[in-house]
């Protein structure tokens, strides 16, 4: 029997998710993001809880490279040592949009990443790491290594979108004893690039670089803030690529809530069965899909970005029990379509409780508890939300 804890962090407004299979090898930890715009000493006063000093750390998939998804990753890189990490595909124009961002953003949230796009390994310099993680940049769908590699300029491996990377994970003894699967997929967000590159025609006459930018800035000719109002024109967040994750096993898996979660009346996957202890204090145990599917960021709005998701995981559907919403549960980037996913029940928000984006929206909240679907708020305050998944291989 495997066990893996899997473990949604309370962070604010931001992410940052763990999956630990306990093995007869030992313990193989995966995480996906890592930061807080709440407070980033959120973040690595739990990695401190977490892990010991130099502890291993299997695998990172960076969804994007927000802040409140990756500014917890330096501190992360230095109190542990990761073996592998995971991002989307850095291509020139993508380089040129991070970079652009930056200008907004707080030094202290930005430097480590504003260097990693442009050199990771000096990045990693930076932080004065007495070990290098491997590097793999997750390709855009549809894209193969030929077509794309020319674009980018980092010294990283390449992954197709939809791959198995389980076999990098775990090595060739946890491989034996565990048979689970990460498949990542990274998304090019088309449509908000274009939308932000109108912005920037109507605010500056031109699409700029960040040097033109940067040119602009001191000389006098435009602002801060009105860089920070070309981004307000692109609806929700921006991000030029969003990596989203499916961890699953194609074996049946029994699963336990926690006792602060239970189930309220009508949501029970199996409500023939159910013995009206679903109330606070009291386990709940069950079969079902024992799937999770990371979004990050993913812009779901719209019938051509779901049909995107969709196809990519189309053929996992039956295995996918819980979902993570995208952007904190902005109406931006939220399809009711979610809802349909295979047999998923839990749909996990990371929200600050205070955030100024009124996230999760409650137009979000409404939609899944009106499909009697489970949505967990994990918060800074909440606690940490998790599951127990218990499978033989």
């Amino acid at each position: 029997m495997i066990m893996m804890t899997r473990a949604f962090l309370p962070v604010g407004q931001g992410a940052f998710y763990m999956e630990t299979f306990a093995l007869d090898s030992g313990k193989a930890t995966i995480i996906y993001d890592c930061g807080s715009s709440t407070d980033v000493h959120i973040v690595e006063q739990m990695i401190q809880n977490l892990f010991k000093p130099g502890e291993d750390i299997a695998g990172v998939f960076i969804s994007h490279f927000d802040a409140d998804h990756t500014n917890g990753l330096p501190f992360l890189l230095k109190h542990c040592h990761v073996k592998n990490l995971f991002f989307p595909l850095i291509t020139k124009e993508s380089q040129e949009f991070i970079l652009l961002g930056d200008l907004t953003a707080p030094l202290h949230a930005s430097a480590f990443f504003s260097s990693f796009v442009r050199n990771p390994y000096g990045a990693f310099q930076s932080l004065n790491l007495d070990y290098t993680p491997a590097l793999y940049q997750i390709l855009e769908n549809g894209e193969d290594s030929e077509s794309e590699t020319q674009y980018s300029n980092l010294d990283a491996r390449y992954i197709l979108s939809g791959s198995d990377v389980s076999d990098i994970l775990f090595d060739a003894q946890q491989c034996k004893e565990v048979d689970w699967r990460y498949i990542p997929f990274n998304f090019r967000e088309t449509t908000r690039i274009a939308a932000f590159k109108k912005a920037m025609l109507k605010h500056f006459g031109q699409v700029c670089s960040r040097r033109d930018l940067q040119n602009l800035l001191n000389t006098g000719k435009i602002s801060i803030d009105d860089i920070k109002q070309a981004y307000k024109d692109v609806p929700g967040s921006f991000n030029t690529n969003s990596m989203t994750v499916l961890s699953m096993s194609p074996n049946d898996c029994t699963v336990q809530s926690l006792s602060k979660f239970p189930l309220p009346k009508g949501h029970c996957p199996h409500p023939p069965h159910c013995s009206q202890s679903c109330v606070p204090r009291v386990l709940c145990k069950w079969i079902f899909a024992n799937g999770c599917l990371y979004t990050g960021d993913y812009d779901a709005k719209g019938p051509q970005k779901w049909k995107e998701l969709h196809n990519a995981y189309d053929k996992y559907d039956r295995y996918i029990g819980c979902v993570q919403i995208p952007h904190h549960g902005s109406t931006h980037n939220y399809n009711h379509q979610l809802l349909n996913i295979g047999h998923c029940l839990f749909y996990v928000i990371s929200a600050g409780s205070n955030n100024k984006y009124w996230h999760p929206h409650f137009s979000v909240m409404k939609d899944i508890l009106v499909s009697r679907r489970y949505p967990l708020i994990v918060t800074e305050n909440s606690g940490t939300v998790s599951f127990d998944i218990f499978t033989m291989k």
